[in-house]
């Protein structure tokens, strides 16, 4: 993907707060250490959410250069779901930068502006060997759904939450 692929979206702060709560729900509902909502930018991607969750070491507003083997960046340029239940166990997901983390399990799934740019991802992260069924997620492909919707409200209504 080039630089103009990637567009600056800017978000409400009502939307924020909603999703801060999607993202909380969806961390206990998963009872993983970290839910996440990303934003990618030209060369980097950034924590736009993180759950509030205990031991999460992601921080809203924290960016990690792209091109360097993130999890996420596999599902943006896919453009679909990835699961990793043991990172360590795999070669391709072994050298990870989450996994210095210790977050070595990872479902997410791609966000969708309204006129199909990536806007970045939703996810799950865990320190504990996971593999979620048909069930969570489509859990997370709800959320996924509420959100991409919300974009849909920023972008018809753009004076809105400013």
């Amino acid at each position: 993907m080039t630089d103009s692929d990637y567009h600056k979206h800017e978000i409400p702060e009502e939307y924020l707060n909603r999703w801060q709560l999607i993202i909380d729900g969806m961390a206990q509902k998963f009872d993983v250490v970290a839910g996440l909502v990303m934003r990618v930018w030209s060369e980097e991607i950034e924590v736009l959410i993180a759950s509030r969750t205990k031991g999460n070491p992601y921080v809203p507003g924290e960016k990690a250069p792209l091109n360097t083997g993130l999890y996420c960046e596999t599902v943006m340029a896919t453009q679909s779901q990835l699961q990793v239940p043991n990172a360590l166990a795999d070669e391709r997901w072994k050298n990870n930068p989450d996994v210095k983390l210790n977050m070595i399990m990872y479902v997410g799934m791609p966000l969708f502006w309204p006129n199909g740019e990536i806007f970045g991802t939703i996810c799950a992260l865990d320190n504990r060997i996971r593999r979620f069924d048909e069930t969570y997620q489509k859990l997370m492909w709800e959320d996924k759904k509420t959100i991409e919707s919300d974009f849909r409200s920023i972008v018809s209504n753009p004076g809105k939450g400013r």
